[in-house]
């Protein structure tokens, strides 16, 4: 059940930008600001510039901080006014021109100070509009689900293990699945092209034909199939707006899967769940999911339920893959959905060497690889205590609701050291909470490939993109192995094994 009310929004703090207002600001160290017909130009510099002053709200109270400004703006409020505390909210105003935005938060219970920031990322910022409104309800809808109800599902759906694959998936390529000993793919639906020429409709039935040949070859085999609208990139229609902002955006996903939910209606054996969206993300809108993904979803839901009602949902929240946001949210309101996520933290280490590769000089490429695991990465020391520490919100949120989880993604470069070790820490984690996984990938960019060796293929003048495959290996690598090992658990769990 689904509960909703409706709100006022009474202005409790609006921040104007005076001179005489702004008299109680202070600032970091090299920060400057000034105050020009009601706006506070920002800059400084260094990546960190800031000005800040102490607010005071009421304990445990729903407010909305929303505001207007440019440049690499951000707003922050803390739990309190000290720096060492955490943030209530982080409030995203970047752009080249002004912009608005708002996000809501609640505050803890306490003394009611905290501390608000405006932060400027070295470049010129502006900030003309920010207020603080009180929510009268949630703005957000309640979800009540019987948590008896949802255990019941259990064990179903049962627990896969398998690869992320493209969308080219033949039976050479289900007969690879098999012999890793995997046990499902997630089958990427690829709506766009690199020059974005093709329109949605022009797509879509080509990628429907690719995909109902992939649900025959993963039938003839016994793999299961998660069904992933990977790169929905054709829904972008209006090029002046951002992807979420199309005006056609939630009709076209609910096309979409209406087409694919009619069209895979045959194929009930072999489907595991319908992932909605791959890593919904704006950054716009970070370090928050786009605000627009949730109404799609529940669009979408609704949707497929009309032609397919006991079909398994897989839901990523965002931003991006990240898993961060279980902590505050809301279950969907079905009793069918498994929860997705994907992993690939640290950052730094399981995509060291990828991004910015071309054209760069050798020296500053080795100053970007190399990185280690287990070890210190981005001032934390990372192992597999560390890795299940940060997972700690996923696992709070399914002793709330005992739900699926399906780890959508995770790897590590070829090239990482340690990358076994890394993949093994994770595996175990997996397995240790029951969650259902795939690797990416096994069809996909060499760099991932448990099936190349752990080699880095930069020339003596740093110029060689690594988009070219090489190294191809005769037996097992190291990382192989590993994977390989774990889809073990799928063969005794098939034959019934203790």
């Amino acid at each position: 059940m689904v509960m909703a009310a409706c709100y006022a929004e009474p202005i409790v703090q609006k921040i104007v930008f005076t001179p005489a207002t702004m008299a109680d600001w202070q600032m970091t160290g090299g920060t400057e600001f000034r105050i020009e017909d009601g706006v506070a130009d920002i800059a400084g510099p260094h990546w960190d510039c800031k000005i800040f002053r102490s607010i005071e709200l009421a304990p445990t109270t729903r407010y909305r901080l929303s505001g207007t400004g440019k440049g690499k703006i951000m707003v922050m409020l803390y739990q309190s006014t000290s720096w060492e505390s955490a943030k209530l909210c982080h409030l995203n105003l970047a752009g080249e021109g002004f912009r608005s935005n708002h996000i809501n938060f609640t505050t803890p219970a306490g003394q009611g100070r905290h501390l608000l920031v405006i932060h400027c990322n070295r470049s010129p910022g502006a900030v003309r509009e920010l207020e603080i409104s009180q929510l009268g309800a949630e703005e957000e809808e309640r979800v009540v689900l019987d948590v008896e109800k949802l255990r019941a599902n259990r064990p179903s759906p049962r627990r896969v293990r398998g690869f992320m694959v493209g969308p080219t998936f033949t039976d050479e390529t289900a007969q690879r699945v098999v012999a890793w000993g995997a046990n499902a793919i997630r089958y990427q639906i690829i709506l766009s092209d690199r020059k974005q020429e093709k329109t949605l409709e022009e797509l879509l039935p080509g990628a429907l034909e690719r995909l109902e040949t992939a649900m025959k070859a993963a039938r003839a085999h016994n793999i299961k199939v998660i069904v992933d609208l990977q790169s929905p990139g054709a829904l972008h229609r209006d090029s002046q707006l951002g992807f979420w902002q199309q005006p056609t955006l939630a009709q076209d996903f609910v096309a979409v899967w209406t087409q694919i939910a009619l069209r895979l209606k045959p194929y009930g054996d072999v489907i595991w769940g319908y992932d909605l969206c791959n890593e919904p993300l704006d950054r716009s809108q970070l370090p928050y999911p786009p605000r627009e993904w949730r109404p799609i979803a529940l669009n979408i839901l609704a949707a497929i339920r009309a032609i397919d009602p006991d079909v398994w949902i897989i839901y990523e929240p965002g931003p991006g893959g990240g898993h961060d946001h279980y902590a505050s949210m809301q279950p969907l309101p079905d009793y069918r959905v498994i929860y997705s996520f994907h992993y690939y933290s640290p950052h730094a280490y399981t995509h060291q060497g990828i991004l910015n590769i071309e054209n760069t000089d050798l020296a500053t490429i080795h100053e970007k690889i190399n990185i280690r695991y287990p070890g210190k990465i981005d001032g934390a020391e990372w192992n597999k205590v560390h890795i299940d520490s940060t997972l700690q919100c996923i696992r709070d949120f399914q002793q709330k609701y005992p739900v699926p989880f399906f780890v959508g993604e995770f790897s590590a470069a070829r090239w990482a050291p340690g990358a076994e070790q890394y993949l093994r820490d994770l595996i175990e984690i997996f397995e240790e909470n029951g969650w259902s996984w795939a690797y990416h990938a096994l069809t996909d960019w060499s760099g991932w490939s448990l099936e190349y060796d752990e080699s880095y293929w930069i020339d003596a003048l740093g110029h060689d993109h690594p988009n070219r495959p090489k190294n191809k290996v005769a037996g097992m690598t190291k990382r192989g192995e590993v994977v390989k090992a774990a889809f073990q658990k799928n063969l005794v769990e098939q034959s019934g094994q203790p």
